[in-house]
């Protein structure tokens, strides 16, 4: 099966988001559960330098379609030659590699929306999208913008959502669809919790000021004792980094429990540290409008390697299968979450690995009826 997304394997070549990437890795695997290979087609063009069109395998059911790249630029015109030259290398190999009848699954994407589409209309294959958000909702680019994706979203035949409130928004009229929140993958078992006696609280993910999850979890720190210590795992701009050791520097240890920044951690490593850890915090801006729709894909990590996941009750996680799991504070304050953090008794077993695998299993049940569906 075709995979339409910006991907690629090496982190810093050609352009990608490391999240969106983990979890088509996971629809790949999920794919070849159920019997189907995938060809993933990236339109990822952009990197630091010319990269020639190519082919990779990554393993016995998964290949990787390159386009030739162009060099990252700040020059605006050379921007749209290159998003010209993106949709054209797309548009053409649709052209010749797809048959009427045929399912294409396609990440969601603004950038190349109207060449799946009009690829579509004249070829003639169904379109299984995958859509994560819906992008005119997070920032609205233009009204003309804002049309055409709504008609992209709807021209679909069937979905993937990570939500049940994207769902509700983008197919009303009930078309097949599944719901994947993120890669439902577990950690080893290599890994031991800490057995200095302390609970051992996890930040992961975006360092971002707008999106303030990395604040509020430093915030909610001066709110814990010595029995804690704060895990930051991640990178940010030089001056968030910079602010970051500052806020270290004057805090841990002293007038809040102990504040580690332990680097950025990918893969195995990630999984393998996560599971030396007792909590894990999601504590981004709840009122963002990205939180509207989308599911936080640290969520599905936490669980995966047994942490009790610490968060706000937006509508797409107490909608969700997993709210059960979950440890909400009510208020979004970081004293709400410090006492949220001290309310959860550790010594009591918890099993999260259970169920991100119990979602895998219902997932591929799923993903196997939708692709049974006829036209």
């Amino acid at each position: 099966m075709k995979y339409i997304c910006f991907y690629d394997t090496e982190i810093n070549r050609r352009t990608m988001k490391m999240a969106a990437v983990n979890k088509i890795n996971y629809i790949c695997s999920a794919l070849h559960q159920i019997g189907f290979d995938a060809e993933i087609v990236s339109c990822s063009t952009t990197a630091p330098y010319d990269i020639p069109a190519t082919t990779e395998r990554i393993n016995d059911y998964t290949t990787v379609t390159y386009f030739k790249t162009d060099k990252a630029t700040s020059s605006k015109l050379r921007k749209i030659t290159s998003l010209i030259r993106r949709n054209m290398a797309l548009f053409f190999y649709l052209m010749r590699h797809t048959q009427k009848g045929e399912t294409v699954l396609a990440y969601h994407s603004l950038s190349t929306m109207r060449c799946l589409r009009l690829a579509k209309k004249l070829k003639g294959f169904r379109l299984l999208l995958e859509a994560e958000e819906i992008y005119n909702d997070v920032f609205v680019r233009s009204s003309r913008n804002q049309k055409a994706e709504l008609a992209f979203l709807k021209s679909a035949e069937m979905y993937l959502f990570p939500t049940a409130v994207l769902a509700d928004k983008v197919n009303p009229d009930g078309k097949p669809q599944a719901i994947v929140y993120g890669a439902y993958e577990v950690g080893g078992e290599t890994s031991e919790r800490k057995s200095d006696g302390k609970v051992h609280v996890a930040y992961t993910g975006s360092f971002d000021p707008n999106k303030g999850g990395l604040w509020t979890a430093l915030e909610a720190a001066l709110h814990l004792n010595e029995q804690y210590c704060l895990h930051i795992l991640g990178t940010g701009t030089p001056d968030v980094m910079e602010k970051l050791n500052a806020f270290i520097d004057v805090h841990s240890g002293k007038d809040a429990c102990e504040i580690r920044y332990d680097g950025l951690r990918q893969g195995k490593d990630y999984t393998d540290y996560l599971q030396t850890c007792d909590i894990g915090l999601s504590t981004q801006n709840p009122d963002a409008s990205f939180n509207n729709t989308s599911f936080p894909s640290k969520v599905i990590s936490y669980l995966g390697c047994d942490l009790r996941v610490v968060t706000y009750p937006i509508e797409v996680l107490t909608r969700s299968e997993l709210a059960s799991d979950l440890f909400f504070y009510e208020t979004n304050s970081p004293e709400a979450i410090a006492d949220t953090i001290r309310a959860i008794d550790c010594s009591v077993p918890y099993d999260g690995k259970s169920r991100i695998r119990r979602l895998d299993a219902s997932f591929r049940r799923d993903l196997q009826s939708l692709l049974q569906t006829e036209s």
